[in-house]
């Protein structure tokens, strides 16, 4: 079983990559709802839309991405 838990301190890379494999996915938008509902702890890389925080409002940012929406 692979551990979803992003890595606490990504280096800078694709924004919305929040696992860090390079490519954003629906797994990045996975993580970035749990991080919006607290579930995981949060870092930058789920911030999609700038603001500061992480909401679902990013999650949907991420899926958009993820989809070429």
């Amino acid at each position: 079983i692979v551990d979803p838990t992003p890595d606490p301190s990504p280096t800078p890379g694709v924004p919305g990559d929040i696992n860090g494999d390079g490519v954003v996915t629906a797994a990045d938008a996975n993580l970035a709802m749990r991080m919006a509902l607290s579930l995981i702890e949060p870092n930058a890389a789920a911030d999609a839309n700038g603001d500061g925080t992480i909401s679902i409002a990013d999650a949907n940012i991420i899926m958009r991405w993820a989809l070429n929406l």
